[in-house]
């Protein structure tokens, strides 16, 4: 509903419909130069994302046959069903085929090579497919395995499964016959963990039975979007390892196939096991039976990419089901009672965070087990409705950075913060432990974050992800553990590297802004360009402001005329105040007071109450305010500047998530934000009179988001031409024509001719290291 209740106060609304997006915010059609064109009149500035300069050349459209579709799930015999087979289920291996099948899958068979020599072969799955041990139901469309103890089964794409009967393995979890689907997100980008069967001594079950079926949350839907999500998936990958009648659903369809070998993939992607060194196996059982008798904490530090994240999730799902093994609950199902506790999360590292967008660091409180890689769970519920999602977000601080060097101070003191929300967590759940998750910096300040965080923490158990030093490291973090468990593990072996670090803390950041939470606490995901998108409106002035200012961290060198051009674009924190304190605090002296918080248990006070009224601000020579509202500068397009403002008191205030400003409407004030935050919570905030803040810090410019639509077209049209759905030459006079309606139209990406210059004012504002904001070309 749009903003039109200004008798009930609520600030923000949404933009319910979208003939009401068409006909009340500026469209791509309408946005030119920075201005809104309504009727051949030019309005008032409204300021759309910042025109990003990329130059493109033309493109000659490339004609040729359409590419053969092999069916990778038709088999030429007939299909049977053995005596064996559960009822309802049919057999998928055709017998005339199975020996044929199996020999062409053996693991010392391999046809996979590229250019530079035979790729690497990897052995996936023991597992053999015949027709006793495949079965395929029509009815629920999901195929059944019969797994034997010791046998391993890789599965590569997305899918739910269940045990139906006896015990098996999955990513570090001992699951056993539940109702309980279970989603996995098994993607290239990381390594494949596999189910793995367990004996059942107790039950005298020779096989346990998992039911697999598709899962279709539109992750996979993200490659229209970004070529960082294309190839990753089995939807690409032509597979026949599971064949069945015509009646039957091809495994394609189905979004996962079964692996045998790396050579399944058909040289398309680059795939690798989850491999698990003998030390991990040996410290995870240890630590697990310990858990599953007293609450524990586990801090597990170490370089960057040396699988602290892989560990991590092996660790909690294994606490998860061993402390639910030991209490006599199935392994799987979500806890009812206060009594009954899961796992908490204290995601630290900025850069690759678990379940949230990079910059933020939370407390989480885990009850089901993790099967996918953090870009596959982008968000979390908060608690009240842990016992729907089965993650549930304690609460968060963003540092609007992916690294703490910048203010490691604010770092350590929300990192107190979060400790001190735990710590209230078990007095609810008083089982409930804890596993803490470092950042990858271990060098000089960074050896220092991390020897705080030990001491603050007092964990059980210190886990170093390396054997291979620094020696001067190892020994420092060591020290600090006191008389904690000390132990050095093997980094996780990693063979090949699909997508670096940066561009998987790119596919957190696009994962986040599409992805949106059911009320059961799944996530889904859409795949229309962010800026398609129906935006959240919240006005900036007036009576009715849903925001109370805007900060921007080191803001030294930023004149107040610049704050317009600056946050046009960008990504900012949305950032809550629990109370008028929190905008308080030392800035000269912002050293010694966060020492003096730490040492004194964070129980300092940031500011000085007088008798009076009057809240001060110490030390810093700011001065004295009889109100916040005396904080906030103003504009020339009224945007409410909190000038030279440092971050919030993170005691007295939260992060609840990111949004994209799409542009700043100065006729109406008002700020169109593009955020996963559902827009109930933001009216919550708002009506409960909680002050509300917008804070531009150092985030990775949004490049991806200016061209997603341009990449999502691309993708249409190659579909076209693959599938021959259009005539060539209409289909190059389509693309000439969408060239000219974006180079017209389109509101955040400019584009130049061959030998053309850019023009005055084309850039995207970066803040730099220098503390200086300067624009920087985004070709």
């Amino acid at each position: 509903m749009r903003q039109n209740q200004k008798e009930n106060g609520v600030a923000f609304s949404a933009v319910a419909m979208r003939r009401h997006l068409q006909a009340e915010l500026p469209t791509t059609s309408q946005v030119k130069n920075g201005r809104v064109n309504s009727n051949n009149q030019t309005s008032e500035k409204v300021s759309t994302l910042p025109l990003a300069p990329r130059q493109f050349k033309k493109r000659k459209l490339k004609t040729g046959k359409a590419e053969e579709s092999s069916d990778s799930f038709a088999g030429t015999g007939s299909s049977v069903e053995s005596e064996s087979s559960t009822p309802g289920w049919q057999t998928l291996i055709s017998e005339d085929s199975e020996e044929e099948y199996v020999r062409s899958r053996d693991p010392n068979f391999s046809s996979n090579e590229s250019a530079s020599g035979p790729a690497p072969i990897y052995s996936f799955s023991t597992f053999k497919a015949s027709p006793t041990t495949v079965a395929w139901n029509e009815d629920s469309k999901a195929h059944l395995f019969k797994i034997k103890a010791g046998e391993t089964l890789t599965l590569f794409g997305q899918y739910e499964f269940r045990i139906l009967q006896g015990v098996i393995a999955h990513t570090g979890a001992t699951l056993r016959s539940s109702p309980m689907w279970h989603q996995v997100y098994c993607p290239s980008t990381h390594s494949l963990p596999c189910i793995v069967g367990i004996s059942d001594g107790g039950h005298g079950l020779p096989e346990s039975s998992v039911e697999v079926r598709a899962l279709h949350s539109g992750l996979v839907g993200l490659k229209q979007l970004s070529p960082l999500f294309a190839h990753i998936w089995d939807d690409e990958t032509p597979n026949d390892k599971l064949r069945g009648d015509k009646s039957s659903t091809n495994i394609r369809t189905q979004s996962y196939s079964l692996l045998q070998t790396s050579a399944d993939a058909k040289g398309r992607t680059l795939l690798a096991p989850l491999l698990q060194p003998e030390a991990w196996n040996t410290l995870l059982s240890e630590t697990c039976l310990e858990v599953a008798k007293k609450r524990r904490k586990v801090l597990i530090c170490g370089p960057q990419a040396s699988g602290k994240s892989t560990f991590i999730r092996l660790l909690i799902n294994g606490m998860l089901t061993t402390y639910r093994a030991r209490q006599g609950h199935d392994d799987g199902l979500l806890h009812k009672t206060l009594e009954e506790c899961g796992v908490a999360l204290l995601d630290l590292d900025l850069g690759q965070p678990e379940f949230s967008a990079p910059g933020q660091i939370s407390l989480l409180y885990v009850q089901t087990p993790i099967f996918g890689p953090p870009f596959s769970h982008p968000i979390a519920h908060p608690l009240d409705n842990a016992v729907s999602s089965g993650v549930a977000l304690i609460r968060a601080h963003s540092l609007c950075a992916t690294t703490p060097k910048d203010d490691p101070f604010h770092y350590i003191a929300s990192v107190t913060d979060l400790i001190l929300h735990y710590q209230k967590l078990v007095e609810s759940r008083p089982g409930c432990s804890l596993v803490i998750n470092c950042p990858g910096w271990i060098q000089g300040l960074g050896l220092e974050i991390i020897k705080d965080l030990i001491k603050q923490t007092d964990p059980a158990t210190v886990i170093y992800m390396s054997i291979k030093g620094p020696e001067e490291v190892v020994q420092a973090i060591k020290e600090a553990s006191g008389n904690a468990r000390f132990r050095e593990l093997p980094s996780q072996p990693i063979e090949q590297l699909v997508r670096s670090q940066k561009d998987l803390r790119i596919m957190q950041s696009i994962s986040y802004f599409h992805s949106y939470l059911q009320p059961q606490g799944a996530s889904l995901w859409n795949n229309t360009p962010l800026l398609e998108n129906q935006p959240v409106i919240v006005k900036y002035a007036g009576k009715y402001a849903g925001i109370f200012g805007i900060i921007v961290l080191e803001d030294e060198a930023l004149e107040i005329n610049q704050l317009f051009d600056l946050l046009n674009g960008s990504v900012v924190t949305i950032v809550v105040a629990e109370a008028d304190s929190a905008f308080f605090g030392p800035s000269k002296s912002k050293a010694s007071f966060y020492s003096r918080l730490l040492e004194e248990g964070t129980t300092e006070r940031s500011h000085a109450e007088h008798e009076d009224g009057e809240v001060g601000v110490g030390g810093d020579g700011i001065g004295f305010y009889t109100s916040l509202e005396d904080l906030v500068q103003r504009t020339k397009e009224g945007l409410p500047y909190l000038r030279h403002m440092q971050p919030l008191h993170p005691r007295r205030s939260y992060t609840v998530g990111l949004a994209l400003i799409r542009a700043i409407d100065t006729t109406n004030k008002e700020l169109q934000l593009l955020t996963p935050v559902p827009l109930s919570s933001l009216q919550h905030i708002s009506s409960e009179g909680r002050k509300m803040v917008l804070v531009r810090g150092k985030l990775d410019t949004p490049t991806w988001a200016y061209t997603e639509a341009m990449t999502y077209n691309s993708q249409k049209r190659k579909e076209q031409r693959v599938h021959g759905a259009c005539d060539p030459e209409a289909l190059e006079l389509e693309e000439l024509l969408d060239d000219i309606k974006m180079k017209k139209s389109t509101p955040l990406i400019s584009v130049r001719e061959a030998g053309e210059k850019r023009r005055l004012g084309e850039g995207v504002w970066r803040l730099r290291k220098n503390k200086s904001f300067t624009k920087k070309d985004a070709d």
